[in-house]
This record gives C-alpha cells, structure tokens and sequence, in this order.
C-alpha cells in the first residue's frame, strides 16, 4: 500500500508540470536521428559488465533498475569517474578516451551526480561561487583576474532561468533548500553547454515544487537538442519523461523499452528474470 501511494505521489508531481498537456513530445521514429554517444561492450570493475547502447540527440533515455544493479556506475565509468575495464566510448561517431571528468567536460559531457552534498554542491562557497568555479578560466582576463560583472550576470540568468530562491548570489549554499542546491548544481553545467547531460537521481530529496521545475528544465533541454540520460529510482518519473528506458540488473543492461511500449510491469519484469531463472534451476 506505501508504494502504491508514492508512486501516485510521484505521478501527481510529474503531472504538476505536463498537466497543460497530456505528456511530453516524445521520439517517435528514430531513423535518421543523430548518434551523439555510443557506448560499446562497457565494463568497470564488477559492477557493470558488457553493457552497450546508443544515445540520440535531444532524446531523454532513461536509466532504472533496482539499487545497486550498476546504474551509477555505469555513468561514472563512461564519464571518467571510474576506471573502464574494458569497452569502447563514440562521440558523434568518433572513438574517443575519457579517462578523468575533464576529459569527458571537454568533450560536451555534464554529470549531475547523485550525492549533491558529497560530489556536486560546496556548502561552504556562495551561491554564485558554486555555479562559477568549474567556469573560471572563461570569466578571467587575460592577466587571470576573474570578470566580477560578467560572474555576476551570468550567475543571475541562470537564477532567474532556474527560478533558484536566495536571498542573493553571496548566500552561503549550505542554507539553501535541497531543491536550491540541487537547481544551483544544474546551473553550474548549464554555463558549461552540455552537449550531452547525465542526471543520477536529480529530484531525490527535494520538494515537489522543485521537482517540477526539474521536470520542466529536462523538457526544455531535449527540445533544445541536448541529450539527457535520467537515472531514477522513481518509475512513474522514468515513464513521463524519457523517450527510452534502459533497465539494469545486477550490472547488466537487460532490456530497452520505447515509451509506447514501457509500462512498470514489464521494467519490473526485466529484474524478475533471474529470480526466476533461479526458480527453475532448482
């Protein structure tokens, strides 16, 4: 009964943004739409094996799966988080080496990482410092001094964009809302550019509000042609938003679902099957 009432909270909340229409502009064909990222024959350590997919511009492919079946870890592996044990990574069709996050940030890869307070969010720093310090070589001079009004306006477009709450830029972070540091941490990989954004749990923990806007920014996101992959634990959030929904199990990647066809049952069904296939061997 408690996950039948939340998953219906969290349909209410995805509804919050797309009550204006019945759902998002989904992918429909995909003959003739650009590669952007590849991913051959992945592994990393023994939390992801052999795990292959392709990536569409503008498209929101979703990641799910039971926690702990190497979801995260296949993001952090491809984003140079995590050591590749084997496989091979394209970029619009071009082999590349991603071997540290700056090799993957110069590339036109962003990552929102799950853990905001451990991996993302300085809780110590301004708000404005926390957008900006992965961006200080483009707001210096040429003597190195920091543009202070270019800093600034940036740092206020992306929270007026983002509808980010603060008393002002010089906030201490770690007194903002979990929603607020999570819309500041996106703001810092907007002023990036991405290309291609990987979101690992970006509405765990924050109000409904928040999730909405959330929502909303991966919607306007895809629309602007930039690639998102949607880690989430939360299944009715994975079927309102994502073009495709890949499912993972025990480090493998067991299936791939077009939104037409994707339903809770059968992405469940997907990590039954080894429960299953150990039934009948015994």
């Amino acid at each position: 009964k408690e996950d039948a009432t939340l998953d219906k909270m969290v349909s209410l909340m995805v509804g919050r943004y797309f009550e204006k229409k019945a759902h998002r502009e989904f992918i429909q064909d995909y003959s003739g739409r650009e590669v952007v990222l590849e991913v051959q024959n992945i592994s990393a350590s023994n939390k992801v094996k052999n795990v292959s997919f392709q990536l569409y511009k503008g498209e929101v492919l979703g990641l799910t799966g039971l926690v702990g079946s190497g979801r995260t870890e296949l993001l952090q592996s491809i984003f140079g988080m995590e050591k590749m044990t084997s496989g091979k990574v394209f970029i619009n069709g071009k082999e590349v080496k991603i071997n540290q996050p700056a090799d993957a940030i110069k590339l036109g890869l962003g990552m929102i990482a799950e853990n905001r307070k451990e991996q993302g969010m300085l809780l110590k720093l301004s708000v404005q410092d926390n957008m900006t310090i992965v961006h200080l070589k483009e707001l210096s001079s040429a003597f190195q001094f920091i543009n202070k009004k270019r800093s600034k306006e940036i740092s206020n477009k992306y929270v007026d964009l983002l509808s980010i709450k603060t008393p002002s830029l010089k906030q201490i972070s770690k007194n903002l809302s979990g929603g607020n540091q999570q819309k500041t941490i996106i703001a810092r990989w907007l002023m990036h550019k991405p290309k291609i954004l990987f979101m690992d749990e970006p509405t765990h923990g924050i109000d409904v509000g928040a999730k909405a806007e959330i929502y909303k920014l991966i919607d306007e996101l895809s629309k602007m042609g930039v690639s998102v992959i949607l880690l989430s634990s939360e299944l009715p959030e994975v079927l309102a938003l994502c073009d495709r929904i890949m499912v993972m199990h025990h480090g493998q990647l067991k299936g791939i679902l077009h939104h037409q066809e994707a339903d809770q049952v059968k992405i469940m069904s997907f990590t039954l099957e080894d429960s299953k296939e150990k039934e009948r061997a015994s």
